[in-house]
């Protein structure tokens, strides 16, 4: 789960505020459909996630874009977490699939 500082600021866009949460609630959903990809070991990230293929998710990216040169630090320390706790959940899938594969 990702906390994000009190002093992130809202952008609003569409008539919706957005927040880095946001933001990587769409990025989970886009890596989601990165490896989901049956037998593809390089799935067409430009096809996924590239310009121009979800304009939502485009404007998404801009707003951070315009959030980080307003509060660079709150957004960073969000983003770096997020990374963190990925990273975190696989290696802890990594050491369970050795587990299983050593048994």
């Amino acid at each position: 789960m990702c906390y994000l500082h009190q002093s992130v600021q809202y952008i609003p866009i569409a008539e919706t505020l957005i927040t880095p949460n946001q933001f990587i609630a769409q990025a989970e959903e886009k890596i989601s459909q990165c490896i989901t990809v049956p037998l593809d070991p390089e799935p067409q990230i430009e096809q996924i996630c590239g310009p121009g293929v979800d304009p939502t998710f485009d404007q998404l990216i801009s707003a951070l874009g315009h959030i980080a040169s307003q509060k660079p630090k709150p957004l960073i320390d969000s983003m770096m977490l997020w990374r963190k706790n990925k990273s975190d959940a696989a290696s802890e899938a990594r050491v369970q699939l050795q587990q299983v594969c050593n048994l």
